[in-house]
């Protein structure tokens, strides 16, 4: 998967908010354990140690899970990329 760089698309706030609800939108699609694991780590900000024991499970286990929400969101954000300006399709 080739990487996408969302730099031109940070510079204005309406580019943001139109990411960051991307984002979201696309957090709620993943599954129910997926999406708690990108939840407390990743947007909470939680350690991966204090969300695995609030969680009650391994690290390892919630770092797998983790790592399969992140590569689920840079899919799906990956897809739904608008174009930058200047770009063309």
């Amino acid at each position: 998967m080739a990487e996408v760089d969302w730099t031109p698309l940070m510079e204005n706030e309406d580019s943001r908010a139109q990411l960051r609800q991307r984002l979201l939108a696309a957090a709620n699609r993943l599954s129910p354990e997926l999406r708690a694991a990108w939840m407390l780590v990743d947007s909470s900000g939680q350690t991966l140690e204090e969300s695995a024991a609030a969680l009650e499970l391994n690290p390892a286990t919630l770092a797998s899970r983790l790592h399969r929400a992140r590569l689920a969101l840079r899919l799906e954000l990956s897809r739904a990329r608008p174009a930058s300006p200047g770009e063309t399709s």
